[in-house]
C-alpha cells in the first residue's frame, strides 16, 4: 500500500504499528507533522515528507528490512529525526533545512553502508551517530562552529574510532551556511 497526505494549515499525527505500507509520502504547505512508525514495516521501501512552514518529527523505531531510502525537505521549521530501529538496507538519507534546527539520531542497528546528506541555510544541526558503526563525517560550516568531541580529525573530516574497522560505514555530510554542527557519539 502506497499512504500519500497533503494537508494545509493543519496538524498531522501518524502512528503505525507493523503495517503493509510501501511508501510513506506527506506533502505540508502549513502545519506540525508527527509520525511515529514501530514494529515489522517490512515493505517500506521509501519516506518523503515535504513541509513548507512547520515542524516535522519522525520516529522510525522498528524494522524496516526494505527501507531504501528517507528524505525530508523543510522550508521553515525544526526537523526531528529519530532513526533508532533496524535498516538493514537503508542507504540514503537526505535533510534539507532552509530555516530551522536539524535534530538527528543514527543510533539504530546498520546492516549496509548509508550516504546521509544534511544541510540547512540557517540552523543548527544535531547529529547523534552510533559508536559501533564506523562513521565518516565532511562537515562544513560558513558562519558557526563544530562541536565533534570524541570523534578523530582525519584532514578536514571527523571519523570514530570503528571507522574502517567495522563491517558498515555511514557517510554522512553535514553543510551549514549560519549555524553550528554538533556531533555526538552514542552507545
Amino acid at each position: 500500500m502506497d499512504l500519500s497526505i497533503d494537508m494545509s494549515s493543519v496538524n498531522c499525527n501518524f502512528n503505525m504499528d507493523s503495517a503493509l505500507l510501501k511508501t510513506l509520502e506527506i506533502d505540508s504547505s502549513s502545519g506540525n507533522v508527527d509520525a511515529i512508525l514501530i514494529g515489522n514495516q517490512s515493505l517500506l521501501k521509501e519516506i518523503n515528507i515535504d513541509m513548507s512552514s512547520g515542524a516535522a518529527s519522525l520516529e522510525l523505531s522498528g524494522d524496516f528490512p526494505s527501507l531504501s531510502t528517507m528524505t525530508i525537505e523543510s522550508s521553515s521549521g525544526n526537523v526531528d529525526a529519530d532513526l533508532n530501529g533496524n535498516y538493514s538496507s537503508l542507504s540514503s538519507v537526505d535533510i534539507d533545512l532552509s530555516s530551522g534546527n536539524a535534530f538527528v539520531d543514527l543510533s539504530g542497528n546498520w546492516g549496509s553502508d548509508a550516504q546521509v546528506e544534511l544541510a540547512a541555510s540557517s540552523g543548527q544541526i544535531t547529529l547523534s551517530l552510533p559508536r559501533d558503526v564506523g562513521v565518516y563525517v565532511d562537515a562544513h560550516t560558513s558562519s558557526g562552529n563544530i562541536d565533534a568531541s570524541g570523534f578523530s580529525s582525519e584532514g578536514s573530516n571527523y571519523v570514530n574510532d570503528a571507522y574502517g574497522e567495522s563491517n558498515v560505514t555511514i557517510n554522512v555530510k553535514a553543510t551549514v551556511s549560519s549555524g553550528n554542527i554538533q556531533l555526538l557519539l552514542v552507545d
